[in-house]
């Protein structure tokens, strides 16, 4: 049962043991169940150890060459080592059994590489082959986006909404750009828009969740999410944000740490979903396990100002002052974000 000894591999992952983990990651993929390999990659790119994932993700395309979830994969990694030629000859073999992904990822890839021409040369060649879709116009409207240009970006996506006025996800990238905008207004107006085409298309209600609890409207966002997971229980996002605003005070902190876990499982690497765990840990007095997931989200997201400061909390509770001074100055350093305020508290509370 491949799928238990993953969620054991998860498990002994949050406990902070890594040869169990390993040792159940392994087990599940040698049932050669396609899930399996990227969840062992993953583990791997977690640990830092890109030559492993990839021999992983080759051994699931040598077992499959359709596995597209294994290919999209290791031209991410190669990408994200900027290996940036060798991505592009994978996303190319993409290309050639789902041709809107192959291109799509391919021009992520020229836009790290800064050949921006290249790119929009992509796009327009998916708005040729397909006039009536959407696609294109999303593909042209995330490189402008990439560049800061939202006006552009928001022009291209409304004629993608235009020839193909029933696509839920052209109207919610259109709210996504509006919100960058800082246009909150229309942004709901497109997620709502969205979520009429297609009442069950949960990522339109999610958003809307997420623009409530953005804008300081956690009672609303609250009934959103949990109306997402009325129709999808394991819809991470909502899963991962309940919690949080649950573990902040908003609700019961034995609720906000099941909700957790349960993001976790369903995307054991995602460092958001990490981050979130270890404060709900913290909230429910489990310090020590708060510590071991949290250090891993640090790792992950050393830029994030919101890990740095839950690091710092921890490191308070435990009695370990200096990292505790050093992670709330570090969080301080990154720049204005909501708990701020607080962590300037810490801060001058562990300086005393």
């Amino acid at each position: 049962n491949h799928r238990a000894m993953l969620g054991l591999a998860v498990l002994y992952e949050i406990k902070g043991s890594d040869s169990e983990a390993l040792s159940y990651y392994t087990k599940a993929k040698d049932s050669k169940k396609p899930g399996a390999y990227l969840a062992l990659a993953g583990y791997h790119q977690k640990k830092k150890d890109t030559s492993k994932a990839l021999k992983v993700l080759d051994e699931a395309i040598k077992l499959d060459a359709k596995d597209l979830a294994a290919l999209e994969m290791k031209g991410r990694i190669l990408a994200s080592e900027k290996k940036y030629k060798d991505a592009i000859k994978v996303f190319e073999e993409l290309e050639t059994k789902n041709a809107e992904k192959g291109i799509a990822l391919k021009i992520n890839t020229y836009v790290a590489m800064k050949e921006t021409d290249k790119a929009l040369e992509q796009a327009r060649r998916i708005i040729s082959k397909y006039p009536a879709s959407a696609q294109g116009y999303m593909v042209l409207a995330s490189i402008y986006e990439s560049q800061k240009d939202y006006s552009s970006a928001i022009s291209e996506m409304n004629k993608g909404v235009r020839v193909d006025s029933n696509n839920p996800q052209a109207l919610l990238y259109l709210g996504n750009l509006y919100e960058a905008k800082k246009d909150y207004s229309q942004a709901m107006n497109a997620y709502t828009e969205a979520y009429h085409k297609k009442s069950d298309f949960v990522p339109a209600l999610f958003a809307q969740g997420a623009l409530l609890d953005s804008t300081g409207k956690k009672k609303e966002a609250i009934d959103k999410y949990k109306a997402v997971l009325a129709k999808s229980g394991s819809y991470a996002p909502a899963l991962n944000n309940l919690s949080y605003l649950y573990a902040d005070g908003y609700g019961n902190k034995d609720e906000a740490l099941r909700l957790a876990i349960s993001a976790y499982k369903v995307e054991p690497g995602n460092p958001g979903v990490m981050d979130t765990l270890g404060y709900a840990l913290y909230k429910n007095g489990r310090k020590d396990d708060a510590k071991k997931v949290l250090e891993k989200a640090v790792k992950l997201l050393s830029g994030n100002p919101t890990v740095n400061y839950h690091m710092a909390l921890v490191y308070k509770e435990l009695g370990d002052k200096g990292n505790a001074r050093q992670s709330a100055e570090k969080a301080l350093s990154l720049g204005p974000f909501p708990d701020s305020g607080a962590a300037q508290n810490l801060l001058a509370e562990l300086k005393k």
